[in-house]
């Protein structure tokens, strides 16, 4: 009897979804070729819940799946340079003033 695994997170859900959207997408036959196996192996993968092990796997590893044409970034990067445009822009909107040109009080 196969054993029963628990219910995946929803981090494990969204990786699972992404492969299997992926496997629809490319086709198992260019996977099987790939890893030098057979379209048989990659349905059976697929059916006997491999995929779903390996997302799992990959959520307890702390990493996710990403399309290749997407980039990663650190956050703190982000919020740096969003900071950086933001400066930018309340400086663009601030007339220029010198000490010197402004009225005596």
């Amino acid at each position: 009897m196969p054993e029963v695994l628990p219910a995946p997170s929803e981090t494990a859900r969204k990786i699972e979804s992404t492969i299997l959207r992926r496997f629809a997408s490319v086709g198992q036959t260019t996977v099987a070729k790939a890893i030098g196996g057979s379209d048989t192996k990659i349905s059976r993968m697929i059916s006997d819940g491999d995929i779903r092990e390996f997302s799992v796997m990959l959520t307890a590893l702390g990493l996710k799946t990403v399309p290749t044409e997407m980039k990663c970034y650190n956050p703190k990067d982000i919020e740096y340079l969003l900071y950086c445009q933001q400066q930018y822009a309340r400086m663009l909107s601030t007339p220029d003033q010198l000490e010197w040109d402004a009225d005596p009080e």
